[in-house]
């Protein structure tokens, strides 16, 4: 199931009343919870430029699956990789020095973990509750305060922040 669809469900499931808009303000939470996160949750192949220091490099989309590539950004050279975890940290055999690099890997969730899902789903609700004209936007053209967002989905989603 997707990561919309996982929580179209939990939105469905806990405030029936939502009714056949739950989609649309699943789709617009996820958008949401990613911009405050400054990352993408779903499982796919990203790229992104940061800092290898002392032979490790750290990716903002996690968990990590697999490194295509490490790349020096300023000389083109590609880096072996010695290994990589989850978390989100990759070990180069490479560690002199501190450099930038281009780095392209697989990384995000194929299931949302449930604290995610419950975060997600809340601010879903919380955006139908406050924000009811919110379903008929189609170009992501609102805001939302930050400060005004329910504390407990806040310290949840900040448990997922990247750092792009």
């Amino acid at each position: 199931m997707s990561i919309v669809g996982q929580v179209n469900e939990y939105i469905s499931q806990k405030y029936p009343e939502v009714g056949t808009v739950t989609m649309r303000y699943a789709e617009i939470a996820v958008a949401v919870a990613e911009s405050i996160c400054s990352r993408k949750f779903a499982k796919a192949t990203h790229t992104e430029r940061t800092i290898a220091y002392r032979g490790m490099v750290f990716v903002s989309n996690t968990p990590l699956h697999d490194v295509v590539s490490v790349k020096d950004v300023e000389m083109g050279y590609e880096f072996n990789i010695k290994s990589f975890i989850p978390e989100g940290i990759i070990f180069l055999e490479y560690n002199n020095r501190r450099l930038w690099v281009e780095v392209k890997y697989v990384g995000g969730y194929e299931t949302l973990p449930n604290d995610l899902v419950f975060a997600i789903g809340e601010l879903a609700y919380y955006l139908f509750k406050h924000e009811p004209n919110i379903e008929s936007l189609r170009g992501g053209d609102f805001t939302v305060n930050i400060a005004d967002l329910p504390q407990v989905v806040l310290e949840v989603l900040n448990r997922y922040r990247g750092e792009l």
